[in-house]
């Protein structure tokens, strides 16, 4: 996701209105509410409505059972709510430069490790890593004089 991430970068402008606050109100408190909001409070909720609800429901109704047993196998009934989830996760991220892009296959990533262990909390923490990472990254760079 991230080499995909640096190469349509480089063919579009990334924009977030979270990293342009960052941006224009650079301050450690500032960096503090967002971290919050962007590492800790989005993850949750987007996880819970994309992964939980999205491709859970979409699990349900196309009756995936295919990782299931001992020797998981991709199927219609599989790829359905992988491709669709993650494709809304990344329509939802329009506007943000390119972004929809590498989002598509986070979400595709995300969606095979929910739909392989059913469990929500580790799409989560991946998601709160990402996210942290990023604001992170964003506010050093800012800091740093190399940029901003």
């Amino acid at each position: 996701m991230l080499l995909v991430n640096i190469a349509v970068s480089q063919l579009v402008e990334y924009k977030h209105s979270v990293t342009d606050l960052l941006a224009e109100k650079n301050s450690m408190r500032t960096f503090a509410a967002l971290f919050l909001s962007a590492a800790v409070l989005t993850p949750i909720v987007e996880e819970f409505q994309f992964r939980l609800l999205l491709q859970g429901g979409l699990q349900k109704y196309f009756g995936d059972t295919s990782w299931q047993d001992d020797h998981p196998r991709f199927s219609y009934s599989s790829l359905a709510p992988l491709l669709v989830s993650s494709l809304v996760f990344a329509v939802m991220h329009l506007g943000q430069g390119a972004a929809p892009i590498p989002l598509f296959f986070l979400a595709l990533g995300l969606g095979v490790v929910y739909q392989r262990t059913n469990r929500l909390w580790i799409t989560i923490v991946v998601h709160m890593i990402l996210n942290g990472a990023t604001i992170t990254m964003e506010f050093c760079r800012l800091n740093s004089g190399f940029g901003g």
